[in-house]
C-alpha cells in the first residue's frame, strides 16, 4: 500500500483578471508527478 504524501482539495489560483485554476483536487503517494505549463508571452 502506498503512503499518502500530499492531499490537495479544492485548490483555486486567481490572478487580478482571471481565475486560472478552479476546484482542483488530488492525492499523491510515492509517485512522481510534474505539472508543466507553457507561460504566455509578456506582451500580448
Amino acid at each position: 500500500m502506498t503512503d499518502i504524501r500530499l492531499t490537495v482539495q479544492g485548490l483555486a489560483v486567481d490572478y487580478p483578471t482571471a481565475r486560472v485554476v478552479d476546484n482542483v483536487s488530488f492525492t499523491l503517494g510515492n509517485e512522481r508527478l510534474a505539472l508543466v505549463a507553457n507561460p504566455a508571452p509578456a506582451n500580448r
